[in-house]
């Protein structure tokens, strides 16, 4: 029974640096990140320096968005993804963050459905290092073997503003994530490779976009598996749910009542 096993994590007293380009970031727009540190300041806000009344941070859990200020929305820490959307008159400047940071293998249950989740650590996870556990007993599968055997949808949907992009080599550090499960079972933040499975699961696929003004969608894509079915399968990437009003185009399999990129 996945939901009663406890995970345990290894934390270092520490501190993080936000990024240079943060300082950067036009106002009134979602940007989708993550804190690879639990900070020991609770607020949101003041953790970012925050404190324009526009600015935000929002987390889809549990089926819906929670937002600054609302009791249920999760704290910062490792492995979790959120949405920042900066005010007028407040910038992010270059800030240590004191707390506690990740330094073994970081192990996340998740249930089904979507979720946004995170880099742990400060320097770019290559997929070798994510893996999936499930079954009875537990066994660590691979990410393409995950998404073969039916746990998880292919591809990982970041954010680059003003559009998704879908990522399956690397999840780059202090950026968010999209994933959407299809079973219950635990993501694996490695610190090592995991070698054994399969490399590839795709022959080819093109990348399509779409332009409006200065709107653009370009997590479009398709292409050939030999794998795959004639039906829906787990190659079908379903679009995440949005947060921004912008441009929003998708594929729509006949019958699937819902979008996919």
């Amino acid at each position: 029974n996945l939901q009663s096993r406890s995970l345990i994590v290894a934390n270092d007293i520490s501190l993080v640096t936000t990024p240079d380009g943060w300082k950067d970031w036009e106002t009134g727009i979602y940007r989708l990140v993550t804190i690879p540190i639990t900070p020991y300041q609770q607020d949101h806000k003041d953790v970012l320096g925050l404190y324009s009344p526009g600015s935000s941070v929002a987390r889809w859990q549990d089926g819906k968005y929670q937002y600054y200020g609302e009791s249920g929305l999760d704290k910062f820490a490792p492995g979790k993804g959120f949405w920042i959307r900066v005010g007028e008159g407040d910038r992010i400047l270059p800030r240590n963050i004191n707390g506690e940071t990740n330094t073994q293998t970081l192990k996340v249950l998740l249930s089904e459905g979507w979720h946004l989740i995170g880099n742990p650590f400060e320097h770019n996870l290559n997929f070798k290092r994510i893996t999936f556990s499930y079954g009875s007993p537990l066994e660590e599968k691979p990410f393409l073997t995950a998404v073969r055997e039916g746990y998880i949808s292919y591809g990982v949907w970041g954010y680059n503003h003003p559009s998704y992009v879908m990522e399956r080599e690397e999840l780059q550090s202090w950026k968010g994530y999209w994933i959407l499960v299809k079973k219950p079972c635990i993501i694996n933040y490695r610190t090592t490779d995991f070698t054994f499975g399969v490399t590839s699961l795709v022959d080819w696929e093109v990348q399509l976009s779409v332009t409006q003004n200065t709107n653009i969608d370009s997590a479009n894509y398709f292409g050939m598996a030999q794998i795959a079915s004639v039906n829906l399968d787990n190659l079908d990437t379903e679009k995440p749910p949005s947060l921004n009003t912008s441009l929003r185009s998708y594929f729509l399999p006949k019958g699937s009542g819902a979008a996919f990129g």
